[in-house]
Formats: structure tokens, C-alpha cells, sequence
């Protein structure tokens, strides 16, 4: 048989709650973590978006490459060209040799002409010479250009990396934060739980000094000699009565509206009705991994229930008899741990 008193209840959420505050304690407070995680969300706000602009630019990059790379094969092909057609002219002198020029400028009819075919022969020399500069300067140039936008791409990839490795970084911290703030809640949410059994106790449980006022009030032996009263002999005590099971009905409802909701029966912590003292537990303290519930799930209304609907109750009647309760549902025993007219009712 289980044991589930207040007490046990009571020490297994102190427990709890002292498990997780020492697994956050370290981290801050729940409004510490959370500007925590908005600056963290701050920051990974502006690295995604410097990613974002240096991708762009890498891919702008690499275009202009693409570009470089046609202006640098153009200007490559036009100073082969040059090259070609220089050569040709430099050969027909050669083979020609330097008399036909010679005569050239001896058969000139006038001195004008002899200076125009000399000019003429200078200039030819010269455009070859500066084409070829020209060109060679264009295609440096292009060259120079072509390098500067390869070490760019080399730059804009590292920078790509550096930004990637940072956005990991911060989504980890980011993650754990996260994470600290849902246990923060967490144990807030079982410190609520443990305020709430704590009252239950109080409620349940007679103080020591009502105890003493008890036993202030019942006279003692020697005090009944005195008086000369014999003593009142004490009543055998009879068992207490084993609750009497009812029909179920259709789908674990009741027939009757609820008489009190869930929130006034964890409130009050003990509710008589009907010949029949209720009690609860709670599967977030006691999850109860063993119990035979077939479509076991948690309710609207906060019950832990079966696949029929029967809110699920712990008593010393057989397994699966059922219950009327004031709860707007029927109950059926799943579990045990009270006895006679107590039933416990299992909660979310």
C-alpha cells in the first residue's frame, strides 16, 4: 500500500523546490535571465543581419570577378593583337631591308615628301610602341584589379565564418538562458505547490495546542476516585463503513453539475459530501508510472481521468469500482492508500 499523508507530500515538494534552487541559483533571477535573453536575442539580431551583408557582398563580389575575368581575357586577346600586327610590320622592314625605305625617301619628288615618308615611318614605329604600352598598362591594370577582388572574396569568407561561429555562440548561451528561465518557473510554480500542502496540513492536522486543551479536558483516574464517579467504561470502536459503490453512468459524468471546482477543492483540501471525506494528490509530486489507467490524461477541468472518463480515486474498495463525487464526474479505484469513506481524488 502506497503511503501518501501530507507530510510525505509536503517533504517530497521541499525537495524539489530545493533541488531546482540549487540548480538555478547560480544563474539569477527569473528577470536577471530574461534581459539576459533579450540581449542575447538583441545581439544575434545584428549578427544575422551582418551575415546577411556580408553574404551580399560576397555575392557582388564574386560578379565582379566573373566581370574582371571577361574585361581581363578582352584585354589579353587585344594586346596579342597588337603584338601580331607589330610583328608583321617589323618583318616586311626586315625582308624589305633598310633600302626600300631608302629609296623611298630618295624617289620623293620634293623635300615635303622626303619629311612626310620619314614622318610617316617614325610614326608607324611609334604607334606600334605606345599601342603595346597602352594595352600592356590596361591588362596590368586589370590584373591588379582581378588580385584585389580575389583577396576581397578571401576577406568577406572569413568574415563569414567569424560571424557564423559568433551566431552559434550567442543561440548556445541564448539556449541555456532559456532553459534557466523555464526551471526558474518551475520552481516558483512548486514553492506555490508546497504553500498550498503546507496549508492542507495545517488544515488537516489538529495543532499542539488543541491537543492539550483535549487532553486538559478529560478528568483523570485519581480526579474520578476523589469525586467518587466510576469511571465511564470506553465504547468498543466500530470499524469505519466501507463507502457503497454506485452504477456507473456514460463517459464518467456524473448527472449533476459540479459542486466545486478544482481551485475551491485544493483551497479547502478536504471536502466532506455525502458520507464521504475527500482528499487530493498531485501526479507532478506523484506521477504514479505504476498505475493501470487505460487512457489515462488530464481532464479539462484539471482530473487526472481514464479513457471512459472516470476521474481516477484512490480507496480500499475493489480495483474500478465506481464513485459518485461532488466534481461533476463519476470516480473509479485506480489506486490505493486510504481507507473506509476517505477517498483520495487524483489530481493534474
Amino acid at each position: 500500500m502506497k503511503i501518501r499523508t501530507h507530510f510525505f507530500r509536503s517533504f517530497i515538494m521541499i525537495t524539489m523546490v530545493i533541488i531546482l534552487a540549487l540548480s538555478v541559483s547560480s544563474t539569477g533571477s527569473a528577470t536577471e535571465l530574461e534581459k539576459k535573453a533579450s540581449s542575447l536575442n538583441n545581439q544575434l539580431s545584428t549578427l544575422e543581419a551582418e551575415l546577411s551583408e556580408a553574404t551580399t557582398k560576397m555575392q557582388e563580389t564574386a560578379a565582379e570577378i566573373e566581370s574582371q575575368k571577361a574585361s581581363l581575357s578582352e584585354a589579353e586577346a587585344t594586346k596579342q593583337k597588337q603584338y601580331e600586327d607589330m610583328k608583321l610590320r617589323i618583318r616586311y622592314m626586315y625582308e624589305n631591308g633598310p633600302h626600300a625605305m631608302l629609296e623611298t625617301i630618295v624617289e620623293s619628288n620634293s623635300l615635303a615628301a622626303i619629311q612626310t615618308n620619314v614622318e610617316y615611318a617614325q610614326a608607324i614605329t611609334e604607334y606600334d610602341h605606345n599601342m603595346l604600352e597602352k594595352y600592356k598598362e590596361i591588362y596590368e591594370e586589370v590584373l591588379t584589379k582581378d588580385e584585389e577582388l580575389q583577396t576581397k572574396r578571401s576577406e568577406l569568407a572569413l568574415l563569414q565564418t567569424s560571424l557564423d561561429n559568433k551566431i552559434k555562440s550567442v543561440e548556445k548561451t541564448l539556449a541555456s538562458t532559456n532553459s534557466a528561465i523555464e526551471q526558474e518557473k518551475q520552481k516558483k510554480a512548486l514553492e506555490e505547490e508546497l504553500k498550498k500542502a503546507q496549508q492542507l496540513a495545517q488544515v488537516s492536522s489538529p495543532s499542539v495546542s488543541q491537543k492539550e486543551e483535549s487532553k486538559k479536558e478529560e478528568p483523570t483516574k485519581s480526579e474520578e476516585q476523589n469525586n467518587n464517579i466510576q469511571p465511564t467504561p470506553q465504547p468498543t470502536p466500530t470499524p469505519e463503513p466501507t463507502p457503497t459503490p454506485v452504477q456507473p453512468e456514460e463517459n464518467g459524468s456524473s448527472g449533476s453539475s459540479a459542486l466545486y471546482s478544482l481551485a475551491q477543492f485544493m483551497r479547502a483540501g478536504r471536502i466532506n459530501w455525502n458520507g464521504y471525506t475527500f482528499t487530493y494528490y498531485s501526479q507532478s509530486v506523484l506521477p504514479g508510472g505504476a498505475l493501470q489507467i487505460p487512457g489515462r490524461h488530464v481532464n479539462a477541468d484539471g482530473y487526472v481521468s481514464d479513457g471512459s472518463g472516470y476521474i481516477c480515486l484512490a480507496g480500499s474498495a475493489p480495483m474500478g469500482t465506481v464513485y459518485d463525487t461532488p466534481f461533476g464526474y463519476q470516480g473509479k479505484i485506480y489506486d490505493r492508500g486510504t481507507s473506509g469513506n476517505h477517498l483520495d481524488v487524483y489530481i493534474r
